[in-house]
């Protein structure tokens, strides 16, 4: 109970503050490095040859490095994000003493919800962003969690959120900036037939695809050493030249005037129809390579009818810089035409 208790997201709210400490995680990897540095000491010294021979200092060296290793987490762990509402600026002090970064509540907007996916699955956690970059990587406020149901994120949206919110609204009007100024032409969508299309880079998709067919083509006609294993790679490399090929014919398509969005294609069980009316907002999921961001997708959430608190999501789009997300979210909501006030404040509380 005291290392679940250490973990969880730990807040203090006060009359001139609201002081977080989102990284307890890293105290169980202290742990971890501690354990695991006393074993390689007591190897090194005990048992290996290199504090028998002109190497003898190795062990040594070890401990220091370990324990260097030890202080930064520790001290990482330590780390807390200041809301001081009296001077109306955000803090991170690393260690819990040093400022490593200082804003204005003015050019902070509103704390999102912000999905992630790595090799252990999917979670996500609060981040608050700047105006100027609402898509990057942001501030986070609070610690990662695997269940939609957490208690403790259950209490920090309850809670200090909302304590956030209201400092930023004291200290600034708005907690968004002023309307972007009105497209006349746009980057990722088409305008065809009296719809708007999502553009698609064709050519290379086909070529991609073109390439993976041959190559799953050619394992079915050499004679291997292994057949059974050749079939399979061969399958595989097929599948995924049909798919890109697929993908290819595949459309999302944005009426405004029948205000419905479409996806369509060649394999008619992947199609989905929604109607503007079901739309809640925008949902961006960073994705994670061995923990590297790599791109964030970009998925639509609609209510499903006839099913109240479920959610269906469309994925449209796969960008990697804030400048792009920008640019695709804001050519979006003007060829729907869905920006208005209670939109907008969806689309920040599924960032």
């Amino acid at each position: 109970m005291l290392l679940k208790s250490v973990t969880k997201t730990r807040w203090t709210i006060t009359a001139d503050r609201i002081t977080i400490r989102p990284y307890g995680r890293l105290y169980i990897d202290s742990i971890m490095i501690a354990l695991v540095g006393i074993g390689v000491f007591i190897w090194l010294y005990h048992f290996s040859d290199f504090a028998k021979t002109d190497h003898g200092k190795a062990p040594l060296l070890v401990a220091f490095g370990i324990l260097f290793f030890l202080i930064v987490t520790l001290g990482y762990a330590n780390t807390l994000i200041e809301f001081d509402h009296q001077s109306g600026i955000m803090r991170k002090k690393l260690w819990g003493f040093a400022t490593v970064s200082k804003i204005p509540f003015s050019e902070l907007q509103e704390i999102s919800k912000v999905g992630a996916k790595d090799i252990y699955g999917e979670s996500y956690a609060y981040r608050i962003f700047k105006k100027d970059n609402r898509f990057g990587p942001g501030f986070v406020i609070s610690r990662n969690y695997r269940k939609k149901e957490n208690s403790n994120a259950i209490a920090f949206t309850k809670e200090v959120v909302p304590a956030i919110h209201n400092s930023l609204r004291q200290h600034h009007k708005t907690l968004y900036d002023v309307a972007p100024p009105v497209m006349l032409s746009y980057y990722y969508f088409v305008y065809e037939n009296g719809s708007y299309l999502l553009k698609s880079k064709k050519i290379g998709i086909v070529i991609l695809g073109a390439f993976f067919i041959l190559l799953g083509t050619s394992f079915f006609t050499v004679i291997p050493q292994s057949p059974i294993a050749a079939i399979i790679v061969g399958t595989l490399f097929f599948f995924f030249g049909f798919f890109c090929i697929t993908a290819v014919f595949t459309k999302v398509i944005f009426s405004k005037a029948a205000q419905t969005i479409e996806r369509t294609g060649m394999i008619g069980y992947l199609n989905k129809h929604y109607h503007f009316e079901d739309f809640i907002g925008i949902e961006t999921v960073r994705i994670y390579t061995n923990f590297i961001y790599t791109r964030t997708a970009v998925n639509l959430r609609f209510n499903k009818p006839g099913k109240p608190g479920q959610a269906d999501i469309l994925t449209i789009a796969s960008l990697r810089t804030s400048k792009q997300l920008e640019q695709f979210v804001h050519e979006f909501y003007q060829i729907t035409g869905l920006n208005n006030d209670e939109i907008k404040q969806n689309i920040q509380s599924f960032h």
